[in-house]
């Protein structure tokens, strides 16, 4: 289900795992953040937590009319 948090970084941090937090909409630093977290398992044989932060331009689905709960703006700021 859903919760209010700043994301799940902090639950990789909790149980003491690396943990790497990146803008999802940044494809080099995905890249990146991915590449860092096979170097830690391959090297340390150790999990990696990476979150991949990101927004939800547009509905779920086309069955989804998302303007019962987002206003028209929305997505644009949700760039910001």
């Amino acid at each position: 289900g859903q919760y209010s948090s700043d994301g799940v970084a902090p639950r990789g941090f909790a149980y003491g795992m690396p943990t790497i937090r990146v803008d999802g909409n940044d494809l080099l630093a995905v890249y990146a953040a991915t590449a860092a977290a096979r170097a830690i398992g391959a090297e340390q044989g150790r999990p990696t937590l990476v979150e991949a932060m990101t927004y939800r331009v547009g509905a779920h689905s086309t069955s989804d009319d998302d303007s019962k709960y987002r206003e028209p703006s929305a997505p644009e700021e949700g760039w910001d």
